[in-house]
C-alpha cells in the first residue's frame, strides 16, 4: 500500500500518529519539540522537523518495499523505529493540531491502515534537478528579476543622497521603488499569476518529489520490542 498525505504545520514540525496512540496524553503540552520527541520516542507519534512553518507531503509505504532510488536520493535517513497504531488509522498533521485540540480535518489528511505496532524508516530526499531551460522567460519573470535586483540600489542611492542633503533625487528614488512595487503586487493578483503559482506549488506537493518518505513493516505479534524505540527526523 502507498498513499501520499498532505498537511499543513504552521509550527514548523508535522507529526504521523493515530489519535488512540495519545490517549491518555496531555496534548497541551505538545507544543515544544522537546515534549514532541518524548512522546515519539515511546511510539506514539513520528515527528517530522521541517526548520520552518509551511505545507509538506509524506508518502507512505505500508508492508511493502520503498522504490529502490529512495534510499540512493535520500540525504537523510532513520531506521528501526517504532509506531503504535492501535486503530489503524493514520494522521499527518501539523503539531500544533495536538496540542491546541483542534478539529483535525483541517490542513491535515488521513489513512486506514491495519491497526498494530509498526517498524518505521524514513528518508529525506534529495528532488529532481529541473531543466534550467524549462524555466519561464515571461515578461512578468523579467521584470520581477529586474526590480529585485534594481530596488536595494535605489534605496541605497536614496539613503547616501539623503546623508549629502539632496533630497531632491533621495526622494525620487524611494518613491520609484514605491511606485514599482504597488504596480508590481497589482499585476500578481490581478493577472492570476498568484492564482497560478498556488496551483502548481499544489500539484508539486501531490506529485512531486516529497517532503519525507515513511516506510511502515507490521510487526508480528510477540516480535521482540526491545531493540525498537520511536523518534522522528528533522531537516
Amino acid at each position: 500500500m502507498r498513499v501520499r498525505l498532505v498537511c499543513t504545520a504552521t509550527s514548523g514540525v508535522a507529526v504521523l500518529f493515530d489519535p488512540a496512540a495519545l490517549e491518555g496524553v496531555d496534548r497541551a503540552q505538545l507544543s515544544s519539540l522537546g515534549a514532541v520527541e518524548s512522546e515519539a520516542a515511546s511510539g506514539r507519534l513520528f515527528f517530522y522537523n521541517l526548520g520552518a512553518s509551511g505545507e509538506c507531503s509524506w508518502d507512505l509505504f505500508v508492508n511493502e518495499e520503498t522504490p529502490p532510488e529512495i534510499p540512493k536520493r535520500a540525504y537523510r535517513s532513520v531506521d528501526r523505529l517504532l509506531l503504535h497504531v492501535p486503530d489503524g488509522v493514520l494522521w499527518v498533521a501539523g503539531v500544533e493540531k495536538l496540542s491546541a485540540r483542534s478539529d483535525l480535518t483541517e490542513g491535515s489528511e488521513q489513512a486506514t491502515v491495519p491497526p498494530g505496532d509498526y517498524k518505521l524508516e524514513s528518508y529525506l530526499l534529495e528532488p529532481y534537478k529541473h531543466d534550467e531551460k524549462a524555466r519561464r522567460n515571461t515578461l512578468f519573470d523579467k521584470i520581477s528579476l529586474a526590480g529585485c535586483a534594481l530596488s536595494p540600489l535605489l534605496v541605497i542611492a536614496g539613503v547616501v543622497l539623503g546623508l549629502f542633503g539632496i533630497w531632491s533625487i533621495a526622494i525620487t528614488a524611494f518613491g520609484v521603488v514605491g511606485v514599482y512595487w504597488i504596480a508590481y503586487l497589482s499585476w500578481f493578483n490581478l493577472s492570476g499569476r498568484k492564482t497560478q503559482e498556488q496551483r502548481e506549488e499544489a500539484q508539486q506537493l501531490r506529485e512531486g518529489t516529497p517532503s519525507v518518505v515513511v516506510r511502515l513493516v507490521h510487526l508480528a505479534t510477540g516480535e521482540d520490542l526491545s531493540v525498537t524505540k520511536g523518534g522522528g527526523i528533522s531537516e
